[in-house]
């Protein structure tokens, strides 16, 4: 019993955001940006074609965007920035993580190359 009124909770919640997105009441000209970390957990028809145009991921930092990042900081040191695009652009650390590496070791290139990232 209690399963079926939170299912029909929830079923209610989604009808209401549908109806907000493109129902009755939607205003026209505006843009809605939504966020998950679990796409695949979400009711298809809140992301169906025409309510969900455009589907952009974010992923963890490639070599190329870490090596990148690294010239934004320390211009100067490409060699150590070629190290930190291979070390720190495996896939594990999103660029916020990066970033914020980059700014506590911003005075020393080459810690910021070869310290271990938290």
């Amino acid at each position: 019993v209690v399963k079926t009124f939170q299912t029909l909770k929830l079923n209610s919640i989604l009808g209401v955001l549908l109806n907000c997105l493109d129902g009755l009441h939607a205003a026209e000209g505006r843009l809605v940006f939504m966020t998950t970390n679990h796409i695949e957990k979400l009711d298809p028809a809140l992301i169906r074609a025409g309510r969900c145009d455009m589907k952009v991921g974010m992923f963890n930092a490639s070599p190329r965007q870490a090596r990148q990042l690294f010239l934004n900081f320390f211009p100067e040191h490409k060699q150590l920035a070629e190290k930190f695009g291979e070390t720190a652009g495996n896939g594990k650390h999103s660029m916020a993580q990066l970033q914020g590496h980059l700014m506590i070791c911003r005075f020393d290139p080459e810690t910021a190359a070869t310290a271990v990232i938290e």
